[in-house]
């Protein structure tokens, strides 16, 4: 199970919600189940058709996902478990997927939202970081937590299986193309490094050495997360956030690269991170 934070802002087209007279339908309206008896075809009771602007890694049927509304509170105003995984829209704005918002914390959250201190700006759908997330999971009940017995559970079960399929493959190829080396700390102790999808994993197609780096687990999550990314000139940036951590020293650090050269990473593929998943405009 994975969580996710979602931002909303209600005076945004973006947020895709109105009422008849076209005025913008809150997040606390629509959450609490104020909303689900208006016509809207993307309001079924507790369900909702929400969209993505592309695919991200891990994404599917069981995670959460936290709605953060920017303005004008600023707080965690709701919170659902996905039951379908993403598909294309029809209107091709991006990706599909429902979300059920059932339960009493979640109707409690839009009328008691809760603030969360973000380490990095919340711009689009992204994973919460360890210290966010511990922020989350304080307000989390039982209630959604998910057993591998229910019907959603089964379905997120089956999803991981398969992309654990050729992971091991994917990892062995990416230990020997980098020397057992992370290929940006120089880590190298094989307990340690995790193989990286650098466009995220989306069947056997991206388990490919030159999608991939072998990266220390800290540098994998940082990496995932948009907050270290590597540029045009093969060198690693870190985000703001982050230079005045003990990951700051990596800032500009050149990308250890195999010797093979068909085994060094895809220049596009790094680009798209940088684009989709760093926020990077160059």
């Amino acid at each position: 199970m994975n969580d996710w934070l979602y931002p909303v802002n209600p005076r945004s087209d973006t947020w895709g919600y109105f009422w008849d007279d076209g005025e913008p339908i809150s997040p606390q309206d629509l959450l609490s189940g104020q909303a689900a008896e208006r016509e809207n075809a993307d309001i079924v009771g507790t369900r909702q058709s929400w969209r993505l602007p592309r695919r991200l890694s891990g994404f599917g049927a069981g995670d959460l996902v936290w709605v953060r509304e920017s303005q004008p509170v600023a707080a965690i105003v709701g919170v659902g478990r996905v039951i379908t995984d993403p598909e294309p829209d029809p209107d091709g704005r991006g990706l599909r997927f429902q979300v059920d918002f059932a339960g009493l914390a979640c109707r409690r959250l839009a009328h008691a939202p809760f603030a969360i201190e973000l380490t990095t700006r919340l711009q689009t759908v992204r994973r919460p970081d360890p210290a966010e997330l511990s922020q989350l999971r304080s307000h989390m009940p039982d209630s959604l937590v998910v057993s591998d017995t229910s019907p959603v559970g089964k379905v997120r079960r089956a999803q991981l299986v398969t992309q654990r399929q050729g992971q091991a493959a994917f990892r062995d190829s990416l230990l020997d193309a980098y020397g057992a080396q992370c290929a940006v700390t120089g880590c190298d102790v094989p307990a340690a490094l995790q193989a990286a999808h650098i466009q995220p994993y989306d069947g056997h197609a991206t388990n490919v050495v030159e999608n991939g780096l072998l990266l220390r687990a800290d540098i994998h999550n940082l990496f995932d997360l948009g907050m270290l990314w590597v540029d045009d000139d093969l060198h690693i940036r870190v985000c703001d956030a982050l230079l005045d951590s003990q990951y700051g020293s990596l800032d500009r650090r050149m990308l250890t690269l195999p010797h093979k050269a068909e085994h060094r990473p895809n220049s596009r593929r790094l680009a798209r991170h940088r684009r989709e998943i760093a926020d990077q405009v160059a």
